[in-house]
């Protein structure tokens, strides 16, 4: 890909794929709700910290290695927590989840605490205790085979929990003549565990920030407006960061006091109350906005209200931290959010510090907007751009604590008792039918290559999952054991369907992020096995819903794709394979690559073999000649669309090797469909591997700079990132085939803009003006084929 192709800077964004809402039971529409708490059962925080548990083995039962290879397997576990990270009380699912706090101790230097938000870690006990409710973990109990793989942070500290079932603040303390909320509450760290201030991209905590000494706010009552709210002059607006472990690293600023309803009981008696915290504005980071539509459901609107408009439900959300505009028609509105925000369910009880690294206070709640939608019987909750923390100083001092400070150390005694991993209920498994399954794997060509890739790697992934802090976390976080869990129990039983998900976690989530931390810290090798079949193994894990459909590879297999060089040594890749009106098979690839730098028909093009796993170069291969080719602008349909694309030709290529053969065997994608706005797409290049990405314009005006000439470049495919923290696609994929979710053909990319997203030129033009049609295989003529490589 030619790095000068994105000239045009501007993004026309058309339409984002929806977000999904979610319906709530409480609340009226039309007013801002305060009882958002950033916690949840539905969110799943899945950090977990240390863990040295084998992910395969136990008493009884071998690990992957020793199905392949007999091996010793340690066992050993040592608790850990740190400010920023995902906390949960209880083994079963009782109890929201949260964030870490703060790592404190008793006024005076005695013991050592984490603090979180009180309603995060849930009721004090009452009556019979839920077997195990005291214990806390981080980010929450983990288990592989049935086995209790990490051991609990400490114990809840029962004085300091909630006494209600209620979403109100339950706690609340006078600092001069003000009241101040609290949502906080202690857990006692066990002895053993390792615990710090050191919060994830942010740094070690340096101490704390009392806001309400520096504005001097508890003298006298705030003034504020009828809503509880008194907006902060800009000189006052203090900038903040926060990570979580829901939305980990965000930033923002600290524009409002509000004061909230609190409930506290005394004796038998609930005493409703007010008190103030802060609000945050997200400031969000460069790039683009996620955007929501909603169908307004004027019908419900009306009768509460006959003067309700779209314009009035589109003011609600002034000073949100959100951009919203009304959109659709005029008896069919929608409400166009678009923005980000500081913080989501799961970020409860992270520490917000300033940019000196100061805490200023702890994270409770998101602000929510309740609106009426077509279709969804309760009104539907839409976070907005703002969060609400509460004062460190009032956490302090309702609390008794005060800041571990950074020069005593934290760390428990490390505990590593080999052997011992505690065996929880469940049936054995078969591990005969894994060796069974494992053999089936192994008889098919793709399978017996994959299993070969498996066996040299496994001790080094092994070794990095145990040993290696960052892969450690990336398998656990993304649920790696209960995967491994959910196969093992599929050999046995093979009617049992695969998991689409473990707590909204899917099996592609898992293999994609394992791939990234593995491209960092595996060898040579491991790195160039992951860039030569990840394209297969992520396929498999996409489509697969039973083991046997696993074990059928050649019907799961990915698009091929061949990496290809011009005669003047433009790299690009081809991954459509098309067929003439004479018959004649040609591959398509992007003009810019085949006859880039001056290229003539007829010339040369070479194939570039897959990475070797041992690292060592591998030899080009003459793969055929460049072929007829359009660069410009082409009409279809009555349309004017701009095409950069080209052919090579097959024809009279000697002693293809196996690789080569094993490529032209297909399947090759064949199904054309035309692109859809919003539509999830996937496209798999030499330069950014196989990346997901959304449809952002069908209809995207680019103004490209190839060899020398500016284009006018009308009608093209724009295609953002799916995942914020990657790119679409850079240079070197150019031609890489672009596929929507049922793996048809929409386009053919060859450009980027300068943020990441992808360009491609609609398939439909570039087939019709080269007058060729996609096929699934071949067998180039007049090709000799060498022994299999």
């Amino acid at each position: 890909m030619r790095p000068n192709h994105f000239a045009c800077p501007m993004k026309l964004v058309t339409l984002l794929t929806r977000w999904s809402v979610i319906p709530t039971e409480r609340g009226d529409a039309g007013g801002i709700s305060h009882d958002g708490r950033h916690s949840g059962l539905s969110t799943r925080s899945g950090q977990v910290v240390t863990l040295n548990d084998d992910p395969f083995g136990g008493e009884g039962r071998p690990s992957l290695r020793e199905l392949l290879e007999p091996r010793t397997v340690p066992h050993s576990s040592t608790p850990s927590v740190h400010a920023g990270k995902g906390v949960t009380r209880g083994k079963h699912g009782n109890f929201d989840q949260g964030t870490a706090g703060l790592i404190v101790r008793k006024v005076g230097g005695q013991g050592r605490y984490m603090l979180t938000c009180a309603h995060v870690l849930g009721l004090a006990p009452l009556g019979q205790e839920v077997p195990d409710s005291k214990l806390v973990y981080s980010p929450e109990l983990s288990e592989c085979c049935d086995i209790e793989c990490n051991n609990p942070i400490g114990n809840v500290v029962p004085e300091t929990l909630q006494q209600l079932q209620d979403n109100a603040i339950q706690a609340k303390v006078k600092i001069g003549q003000v009241d101040f909320a609290v949502d906080a509450s202690l857990v006692e760290l066990a002895a053993r565990a390792n615990a710090s201030n050191e919060v994830p991209k942010i740094g070690m905590v340096a101490g704390i920030r009392d806001l309400i000494a520096e504005w001097a706010i508890s003298a006298s009552e705030p003034s504020s407006s009828p809503d509880g709210v008194l907006s902060l002059p800009v000189e006052r607006q203090i900038a903040v960061q926060k990570y979580g472990a829901k939305t980990q690293h965000s930033r923002g600023k600290i524009v409002a006091l509000r004061r909230v309803p609190t409930k506290q009981l005394s004796g038998s008696q609930i005493v409703p109350g007010q008190a103030w915290v802060f609000e945050i504005e997200v400031v969000p980071p460069p790039g683009q906005e996620p955007v929501v539509e909603y169908r307004l459901d004027m019908q419900r609107y009306l009768t509460a209200d006959p003067a309700m408009t779209p314009q009035a439900i589109k003011a609600q959300f002034d000073n949100s931290g959100l951009i919203v505009s009304v959109g659709g028609t005029p008896s069919e509105p929608t409400l166009i959010v678009r923005g980000r925000h500081f913080s989501l369910p799961g970020d409860s009880g992270a520490p917000i510090l300033d940019n000196d690294r100061k805490t200023v206070g702890i994270l409770t709640q998101g602000v929510k907007q309740l609106v009426l939608v077509t279709g969804k019987t309760a009104p539907v909750e839409i976070l907005t751009g703002r969060s609400q923390g509460i004062f460190v100083e009032a956490a302090f001092k309702h609390l008794n604590v005060e800041l571990l400070p950074p020069g005593v150390t934290t760390a428990g005694d490390v505990v590593a008792v080999p052997g011992t991993a505690i065996r929880r209920g469940g049936p054995p498994v078969d591990w005969s039918a894994i060796r069974a399954a494992w053999t089936s794997l192994e008889s098919s060509e793709l399978g017996g290559r994959l299993g070969a890739v498996i066996r040299r790697h496994m001790a080094e992934v092994r070794d990095l999952v145990h040993h290696n802090r960052r892969v450690m976390v990336t398998w656990h976080r993304r649920k790696g054991p209960a995967f491994v869990n959910a196969i093992l129990r599929g050999a046995e039983q093979p009617a049992w369907p695969l998991p689409a998900e473990i707590d909204g976690v899917s099996p592609v989530d898992t293999l994609r992020a394992m791939r990234d931390v593995l491209m960092m810290e595996g060898s040579a090798g491991l790195r160039a096995d992951l860039d030569a079949h990840q394209e297969y193994i992520l396929d498999l894990a996409r489509r697969a819903t039973s083991l046997p459909s696993v074990l059928n590879l050649p019907d799961l297999m990915g698009p091929p794709a061949v990496r290809i060089v011009n005669s003047r040594g433009v790299p690009g890749v081809a991954s459509v394979l098309v067929r003439d009106i004479d018959g004649a098979h040609h591959l398509l690839a992007n003009h810019h690559v085949v006859h880039g730098a001056g290229a003539q028909d007829g010339e040369a093009v070479w194939a570039l073999p897959p990475s070797r796993g041992d690292g060592a170069p591998a030899e080009p291969v003459r793969l055929g000649h460049a072929g007829r080719g359009r660069l410009g602008t082409v009409k279809h349909d009555g349309e004017e669309y701009f095409v950069d694309a080209a052919l090579v030709g097959l024809g009279g290529v000697q002693n293809l090797p196996g690789w080569l053969w094993h490529t032209f065997a297909g399947p090759w994608p064949t199904i054309v469909a035309p692109p859809e706005p919003g539509a999830v797409v996937s496209k798999h290049g030499p330069a950014t591997g196989l990346t997901e990405g959304i449809l952002l314009d069908v209809a995207y005006p680019d103004r490209p700079f190839i060899d020398g000439r500016e284009f006018l470049a009308p009608g093209q495919l724009l295609v953002g990132p799916r995942d914020p923290e990657r790119v679409f696609s850079a240079s070197g994929d150019s031609g890489a085939a672009l596929l929507d979710e049922q793996r048809r053909l929409i386009g053919l990319l060859w450009g980027a803009t300068a943020g990441g997203d992808g360009v491609a030129c609609p398939i439909a033009p570039v087939l019709d003006c080269l007058g060729v049609t996609p096929v699934g295989s071949a067998e180039p003529a007049g090709a000799a084929r060498e022994e299999r490589s």
